[in-house]
């Protein structure tokens, strides 16, 4: 009596339990990539603006945000504008604003998120000339 009562008892709460099992989601669904990539070279515009040319693409929603940072002799400047964010390649030139720049070597740090910020990309310490 026993045992046939614990047979019927796993033939019954085993596909209970199942269902109680959380599911994995796939990265897909909460995150998409995005990608992001400067030239090695910055317009130098003024001693207080630098041009910066970048090329992306991330997924919707739109608008999303480029901002670029640049550092040169110990003084970090930044910039941002906005992305259209669609799943297509777009090149955006960001004014970075501060300085004082001068022409030569410097380092970019620059990203592009879409407005909920599921398509993320970003480049840390990148290496550029400006000119």
């Amino acid at each position: 009596m026993v045992r046939r009562f614990l047979r019927l008892a796993v033939i019954v709460a085993f596909p209970l339990t199942i269902g109680l099992v959380p599911s994995a989601a796939s990265a897909g669904q909460v995150f998409q990539s995005a990608s992001i990539q400067m030239n090695n070279t910055a317009q130098l515009v003024s001693m207080v603006e630098v041009d910066a040319t970048v090329h992306y693409n991330c997924f919707a929603p739109s608008p999303g945000t480029l901002i670029v940072q640049i550092s040169q002799g110990g003084v970090t400047s930044s910039g941002s504008a906005p992305a259209t964010c669609d799943d297509s390649h777009y090149i955006a030139t960001v004014q970075v604003i501060g300085g004082p720049f001068v022409a030569g070597p410097a380092v970019a740090t620059y990203f592009v998120e879409n407005a909920d910020f599921s398509s993320i990309a970003e480049v840390i310490g990148d290496e550029i000339n400006i000119r």
